[in-house]
């Protein structure tokens, strides 16, 4: 039914743009104009999450000890190199 109806509306539509008329100029009208785009900001860069550094665990106290003696023995070392720097001529050795 909806079929014949349709086919009916299109016979009395064509029916009617028969007649002589003037189509105005496609000059004539003015379209829309065209909406420039809006710029969007730009997005910073994320700079990568820094990896965390496992804790380590707290130096024990023959660790804390045993460094403690290898700095005094590097003093005593260079404290001997400066001396033999600047007293060429005087040995440490008994005679």
């Amino acid at each position: 039914m909806a079929k014949k109806s349709r086919k009916k509306t299109a016979a009395k539509a064509a029916k009617k743009s028969k007649g002589p008329k003037k189509r105005k100029a496609a000059a004539a009208k003015k379209g829309r104009k065209a909406v420039a785009r809006k710029k969007s900001k730009p997005v910073p860069k994320k700079k990568p999450a820094r990896k965390k550094l496992p804790k380590l665990p707290p130096e024990s106290f023959a660790h804390k000890v045993e460094d403690v003696v290898k700095e005094i023995a590097d003093i005593f070392t260079d404290a001997e190199r400066l001396d033999q720097k600047l007293n060429p001529g005087v040995s440490r050795e008994p005679e």
